[in-house]
């Protein structure tokens, strides 16, 4: 049997580091991948037809206007903003919601399965 051994991500966290968010249904999370600041619900369970996972994706720009706005900050990393925006906002919606209010650019994922 191995062990995991966390690795640095090049970007002021670990490999896999996620910060949780209260919300349900599903699991919500932030953390850093790579460079990019990414916000997910995965939404699974008796109450959705498929499993899904959603995210929304912000660039370096984008994280520093973020954090601005957020009170933050705005040299924080990746990493260091996924902890605050995890213990800011209760939800991957509440996130979007606040980034469509203020006119912050994102990038959208979503993957699917049956």
């Amino acid at each position: 049997m191995s062990d995991v051994i966390g690795m640095p991500d090049g970007f002021g966290g670990m490999l896999g580091a996620r910060s949780p968010m209260p919300a349900r249904p599903g699991s919500h999370v932030a953390y850093a991948r790579g460079s990019d600041l990414v916000v997910e619900w995965y939404d699974f369970g008796d109450h959705a037809p498929y499993e899904s996972t959603n995210l929304i994706i912000f660039d370096r720009e984008t994280q520093v206007k973020l954090a601005e706005l957020m009170g933050l900050d705005p040299a924080l990393t990746p990493h260091g903003l996924s902890s605050r925006v995890a213990a800011k906002f209760r939800s991957y919606f509440d996130v979007k919601q606040f980034a469509e209010e203020h006119g912050l650019p994102f990038a959208t994922e979503t993957d699917f399965q049956p």
